[in-house]
């Protein structure tokens, strides 16, 4: 997720980590050393830990989780106190970043291009999102992006962002305003460390943003030379509020070389949830997410207790009428075979969704599983990585062309790839060991890859390619705002609803690749305003 410049010495990897996966990085600890817990408790349990000498830092859900810290070696102690139902480390994860990611390397001196991008967007052209536009924008409705940030000068964001609801979710404490913070463009080059002073909201990584824009950007609003060539979200006129959850950390010892890396933990992912009910989001966005979990971790008192804490956090949050949304993950995981889960996107309660291509094909790299995702939307890739990739080595001989229109390649055409000895698809020639000729897709390398706003501080430009369950949780989360404009009424399960019912392919099961199916913002959305014309009950259904 750092700006690079694609050449033919580069090895894409981008696949192996698209999105954001979670990977476990210690326990976190307070300011001042002492050990950070979650704790499961019921009601009155708050004043028993502080009797005991621990400190509560934060209480989610009414009291059912709370966030302690106390001293080390604590976990049986808490366990001990009346009315505690599980007491464990407070888990520290750090932020698989994708090795590549596709961006817009040639612009104009003012970031501007003749016309907007709507060209390069199949997926909100497969979900005839603009059609939809016609009947609901998302107005009045405000969606929570928890990620690395939001760029907080994006001309496509800033008329829909509301820089003052921003939060920054670190070890416990909830901030907000103006600090000097650290970003860093490329973690193995000390020079590319930046010490800025920006809102705490802000994107200290890029993925925010992009995830942002994919699901509220705003193509009019654009200034200062981006008027008229910003991308279409879903939402357009959707509030975005940006809830970071991720900061850059340097994990070497005294001794070693810096080893920076995007970092958060359990709570504060918990804490920005329940926050976001609290505050009455309309939708909250994780494009974020474990590695699948094998169904004998139910046996370590860790991940089960942090699994029953996202349960309990999702549910009082959907209680509340806030929608969680979740990415299905990019591990291509059956979840529903032998009892496999992953974080949030298996808790119940959540919204699973799963990464689609330009052909509604289910993305190489996606999670899926019957009973597992409950509807798909464009997330980039084909159904094969060569597909994906196909068209790679014609576009960068072209000079890397920014619209679609311009690749040298239409469909059916002949395009080159090259494998390594592992048949992977390579660009460097001193791993070239076969030559393959595929056809071409109608949606060539990186075009099927979803395109949309990122950050200029983090990435250079202001526009890119990224690809993953990340990027298709948002065209959801977008679709969430224009069925509450059109229902404000209506809970998060009649919202579900209303998805899944306006979604193609549907069959009324659990499709292990869609669920119900893939989106379609304007079924959704001219669904509901029948149902509203002949007196139905505001979910798609009739009376």
């Amino acid at each position: 997720m750092t700006p690079h410049d694609v050449s033919r010495r580069g090895v894409l990897r981008w696949i192996a980590a698209t999105g954001i996966g979670l990977s476990f990085a210690g326990y976190a600890s307070a300011s001042d050393g002492r050990a950070q817990y979650i704790v499961l408790g019921n009601g009155g349990v708050a004043r028993r830990l502080e009797r005991e000498g621990f400190d509560v830092v934060r209480e989610l859900a009414d009291g059912a989780v709370l966030l302690v810290e106390g001293p080390e070696d604590a976990a049986d102690d808490l366990g001990g106190i009346g009315g505690v139902e599980g007491a464990v480390r407070n888990v520290r994860f750090e932020l698989e970043r994708p090795a590549e990611t596709e961006i817009v390397e040639d612009y104009d001196e003012n970031g501007g291009v003749e016309s907007d991008w709507y060209e390069n967007l199949w997926d909100k052209q497969n979900s005839e999102t603009v059609a939809a536009n016609e009947v609901a924008t998302g107005e009045g409705t405000r969606i929570g992006i928890i990620d690395t940030g939001v760029d907080y000068a994006h001309p496509d964001l800033t008329p829909n962002l509301d820089e003052d609801a921003g939060r920054l979710f670190r070890e416990g404490e909830i901030r907000s305003g103006v600090e000097e913070d650290i970003v860093v463009n490329n973690p193995a080059d000390d020079e590319q460390i930046q010490r800025v002073e920006q809102d705490v909201a802000s994107d200290v990584n890029g993925h925010g943003t992009h995830v942002a824009g994919i699901a509220a950007a705003d193509p009019e609003s654009g200034v200062g030379g981006f008027f008229g060539s910003g991308v279409q979200g879903v939402a357009p006129d959707a509030e975005l509020i940006s809830y970071r959850v991720f900061w850059w950390e340097d994990f070497s010892d005294e001794d070693e070389d810096p080893d920076w890396g995007p970092t958060t933990t359990t709570s504060d992912i918990l804490t920005s949830i329940d926050f976001g009910a609290s505050e009455g989001l309309d939708a909250v966005n994780l494009s974020l997410g474990t590695q699948p979990f094998p169904p004998r971790v139910h046996q370590d008192e860790v991940l089960r207790t942090i699994r029953l804490a996202y349960e309990t956090v999702v549910r009082s949050a959907v209680n509340r009428g806030t929608v969680v949304v979740a990415s299905a993950g990019n591990a291509d995981t059956d979840l529903q075979r032998e009892g496999l889960f992953s974080l949030p996107n298996s808790t119940k309660g959540a919204m699973s969704i799963s990464a689609l291509g330009p052909e509604d094909e289910r993305a190489f790299f996606s999670n899926f599983g019957t009973n597992e995702i409950d509807v798909g939307a464009g997330g980039g890739g084909y159904e094969t990585d060569q597909k994906t990739f196909a068209g790679i080595v014609e576009w960068l001989e072209a000079g890397q062309p920014l619209r679609v229109s311009d690749h040298p390649l239409d469909e059916g055409d002949e395009a080159v790839l090259f494998l390594d000895e592992h048949g992977n698809v390579t660009l460097d020639p001193e791993e070239i060991e076969e030559t393959i000729i595929v056809e071409a897709p109608a949606w060539p390398y990186p075009f099927n890859l979803v395109f949309s706003a990122t950050s200029p501080l983090n990435e250079g430009v202001p526009y890119g390619w990224k690809a993953g369950t990340s990027m298709s949780a948002p065209n959801v989360a977008g679709l969430v705002a224009l069925v509450r404009e059109l229902d404000p009424d209506a809970n998060p399960s009649q919202v579900e609803s209303a998805i899944k019912y306006g979604a193609e392919s549907a069959t009324g099961r659990s499709d292990p690749d869609l669920g119900a199916g893939r989106i379609n913002a304007l079924n959704t959305v001219e669904l509901l305003a029948d149902d509203e014309d002949s007196g139905g009950n505001g979910n798609g259904r009739g009376p």
